[in-house]
C-alpha cells in the first residue's frame, strides 16, 4: 500500500479532469437514486502523472493509468485510456470495456456509448445489451432517467423515440407535434413547439401546454418555469406555487430550490417562501445537505441553515460534495491547486499544476471538463 501523501506539487504540460458530480443546467442525475456510494474519487497521481482514485484518507486505491477518470455510478467509473478512446472500470481499476467514441455515466444500470460502427447502451458488465443501430449519425441517446425510459434524439430527419430498458419504443413524438424532446422525468416529459415549452404524459398526451419561455424537469413533483417576466415553479397540474422570482434552479432533495432577485440569490422552499436570504452572487442546488455558492467572483459552500461550511474563498468547485469530499482549486498566475475537502474543511488530498490559462467555465456540472494548458 502506498504511503498517503497529504499534499503533492507537480507541473503538468497538459491535462484534462473530468468530475462527475451535478450538472444544474439539468440536475436529474444528481437527483437519481442510482447515485453511487463507492468510496473513491477521481485524482492526479502525481508518480504516474495519469489519473487514478483515491479513497477518503486520500491514499491512491487505482494508481494512475487514464487520461481523464469520472466519479463512480452504479459501481462503475468513466476513463478516458492513453488511446484516447473510453471505457469503464469496476472499483477495483479492473477495465470492463475500451474501445468507445463517446461514453456516459452508468444511470439506471445502463449507459449511453457508441463506437465507429454502433449505438446503443452498455451494462455493469461492459456488455453491449442494447444495440440501436449501426449509424451512429441516426440518433443521439440520453441517458436512462429514474422513470427507467431513455430519449433517442433523431440527428436531422425522424420522430423522437422514447424506448425503454429493452430498446422498445414505447412512444414516438413527430417533429411536427415538438422541435425539442426531454426524457422523462416523474412520468412527464419537457418539449417545445413555436419556442414555447410545455409537458406531455407517457401517452404522448399534452399533460401542461407549450406557454412558458422556458421549462425544467420536474423534480420532488415541482418544476421551474419561466415567463417573459418572471421564473416560478409550478406542480404537475400546471399550477403556480404563488411565487414569482427573476430566476430559478431545480428543487434538490432539501426541498429548497435556488431563486435571484435583484441579481441576488437565495433559496425558497416549495411555497415559495424564502428560506436562505438573497445574499449570493449566484447559488446552486443542495446535494448532501450542502449547497455551492458564489460571492465576489469566490465560491464555497453552505448548509439548509446558510451556515458557511466550506468557506467562499476558492476560485473555483468542481461539481458539490460527492460522498462526503467536494474539489476545490483557487489559481495563481502560473499554477493551481486543487483540494479534496471534508465536510469538516479538512484537506484530505491536494495537488498543484502549472498552467497558462485554466478553462472558465467553473460552474459545478455533472461532466466537469478543466484544461491545464502549457
Amino acid at each position: 500500500m502506498r504511503k498517503k501523501t497529504r499534499f503533492h506539487y507537480f507541473f503538468l504540460l497538459s491535462a484534462i479532469f473530468v468530475l462527475h458530480a451535478c450538472r444544474y443546467s439539468d440536475i436529474s442525475e444528481l437527483l437519481s437514486p442510482m447515485n453511487d456510494t463507492t468510496k473513491l474519487w477521481p485524482a492526479y497521481d502525481t508518480e504516474n502523472h495519469l489519473f487514478g482514485y483515491i479513497d477518503a484518507n486520500g491514499e491512491i486505491k487505482i494508481e494512475g493509468q487514464f487520461l481523464s477518470a469520472s466519479t463512480f455510478s452504479c459501481g462503475t467509473a468513466r476513463v478516458q485510456l492513453p488511446d484516447q478512446s473510453y471505457g469503464y472500470i469496476d472499483k477495483q481499476g479492473l477495465l470492463l470495456t475500451s474501445g468507445l467514441l463517446t461514453a456516459e455515466q452508468h444511470y439506471e444500470n445502463l449507459a449511453a456509448a457508441t463506437t465507429a460502427t454502433q449505438v446503443g447502451y452498455i451494462n455493469q458488465q461492459g456488455r453491449w445489451c442494447i444495440v440501436l443501430t449501426n449509424n451512429t449519425t441516426t440518433f443521439s441517446p440520453s441517458n436512462f432517467s429514474p422513470d427507467k425510459t431513455a430519449l433517442l434524439t433523431p440527428i436531422s430527419k425522424g420522430d423522437f423515440l422514447f424506448i425503454d430498458k429493452t430498446g422498445k419504443t414505447i412512444l414516438a413524438l413527430s417533429k411536427e407535434k415538438a422541435d425539442f424532446a426531454d426524457n422523462f422525468k416523474e412520468s412527464l416529459a419537457r418539449f417545445r413547439k413555436n419556442s414555447l415549452y410545455g409537458y406531455i404524459n407517457v401517452s404522448g398526451e399534452v399533460a401542461i401546454p407549450a406557454k412558458y419561455q422556458f421549462a425544467d424537469d420536474f423534480h420532488h413533483g415541482f418544476a421551474m418555469v419561466k415567463t417573459t417576466d418572471y421564473a416560478t415553479f409550478i406542480n404537475k397540474r400546471g399550477e403556480l406555487i404563488g411565487a414569482t422570482f427573476d430566476n430559478a434552479k431545480a428543487f434538490s432533495n432539501e426541498m429548497l430550490a435556488p431563486v435571484c432577485k435583484n441579481q441576488k440569490w437565495g433559496y425558497a422552499d416549495t411555497l415559495g417562501n424564502v428560506r436562505i436570504n438573497f445574499s449570493y452572487d449566484y447559488a446552486y442546488p443542495f446535494y448532501e445537505h450542502m449547497a455551492v455558492v458564489s460571492l465576489n467572483k469566490k465560491f464555497g459552500a453552505i448548509d439548509k441553515n446558510g451556515t458557511i461550511i466550506i468557506p467562499i474563498a476558492y476560485d473555483g468547485i468542481q461539481g458539490c460534495f460527492h460522498n462526503g469530499l467536494i474539489l476545490t482549486y483557487t489559481v495563481s498566475s502560473d499554477s493551481a491547486i486543487f483540494s479534496y475537502l471534508n465536510t469538516d474543511n479538512t484537506i484530505v488530498y491536494q495537488w498543484k499544476q502549472k498552467r497558462n490559462s485554466v478553462s472558465s467555465a467553473i460552474a459545478p456540472s455533472s461532466h466537469f471538463i478543466l484544461s491545464l494548458d502549457e
